[in-house]
């Protein structure tokens, strides 16, 4: 085959052979042969995504399920709830959370806020933050439904307890956990951080929040790509 131009736009490499591309995959310039395949979203064009070994185009309803850990262990208190906080990496749209059954049955509470500054080692605390959502007693089996459009650079904060008086905790890796935000075909290392309030979310909202290096409390989230 005759080699006739090479592009190569910003995040997505292009050959082009006898006025034929390599989309949706990338191409390096340094071959030939197109690839006809893919291992992870680095092989395909922006927009796209690696599924059973080909580049898809990525639909902005498509929901995704964030990787939050396994599940370990069920702390229970009745003055602590927990969960985890990040950094976004990117902007992308919150749409439901979920307490995951490991640690029972009982009524959900949830709260998603979102902080002005990182919050600070216990038994340091902070309370500067907005509450973008906030639910107790929820039904055992519900995914909560939120709209939550999440910014790149925003420091969001989750916690998620199961029951009334004794709050459940579903504890899962350390803090400081290794997961994927995959938004508009490009995977975003995200950084899972232990979040905690020293009370019971059932009775209210939270107040003082901090972190510290120890497991975190898994909440499952899923998401999608940030609205046109």
């Amino acid at each position: 085959m005759f080699l006739m131009n090479v592009f190569l736009p910003d995040n997505s490499m292009s050959v082009t052979y006898m006025g034929m591309t390599c989309s949706p995959y990338l191409c390096p310039g340094d071959s030939e042969n197109c690839p006809t395949g893919c291992v992870d979203a680095t092989d395909c064009e922006v927009a796209h995504e690696c599924v059973m070994g080909m580049c898809t185009p990525i639909s902005s309803g498509e929901i995704r399920e964030l990787d939050v850990s396994t599940f370990d262990y069920n702390y229970t208190s009745t003055t602590a709830s927990r969960g985890y906080w990040f950094t976004a990496p990117a902007n992308f749209t919150i749409v439901s959370l979920h307490v995951p059954t490991d640690v029972g049955t009982e009524e959900q509470n949830i709260q998603v806020v979102k902080l002005n500054v990182e919050p600070p080692p216990f038994s340091m605390s902070t309370t500067d933050y907005t509450t973008l959502f906030y639910q107790k007693s929820a039904p055992a089996n519900d995914w909560l439904v939120v709209d939550l459009n999440i910014t790149e650079g925003n420091i969001i904060g989750i916690l998620g307890t199961r029951g009334t008086t004794t709050m459940n905790n579903s504890y899962g890796a350390d803090s400081g956990y290794a997961s994927t935000l995959t938004v508009l075909g490009v995977e975003h290392p995200m950084s899972l951080k232990r979040f905690l309030y020293q009370g019971n979310i059932n009775a209210g909202p939270a107040g003082a929040v901090s972190t510290e290096a120890s497991s975190f409390a898994r909440i499952e989230m899923r998401y999608k790509d940030p609205a046109p």
